[in-house]
């Protein structure tokens, strides 16, 4: 899974399945597949980032226990806008 972030050069891309979320995770538990935007969209004149999430898929089958061909490989991609309203910062010092 790659998460292009609209912001250019700044992407995600997610080593695997990862782990199913739970409840007990929360909303703060750590992620290989976390991006974290710097900024709220009030900087983009848009008002939002245009976003998108490609899913490159690999299809291994099996037929009566044994292995048939691999199905070509495919990516597909979900174009999306976020909207990030604000943005926190604590300095301690």
């Amino acid at each position: 899974i790659t998460y292009d972030s609209g912001l250019g050069n700044k992407s995600t891309t997610c080593p695997g399945n990862g782990p199913v979320w739970t409840e007990a995770y929360g909303d703060d538990t750590p992620s290989a597949c976390m991006f974290t935007y710097a900024h709220s969209t009030a900087i983009a004149p848009s008002g939002h980032f245009d976003a998108s999430l490609s899913v490159d898929w690999a299809v291994h089958w099996t037929r009566n226990g044994r292995a048939m061909a691999d199905l070509d490989p495919i990516t597909t991609t979900s174009n999306y806008t976020v909207t990030v309203k604000e943005r926190q910062a604590i300095v301690t010092g």
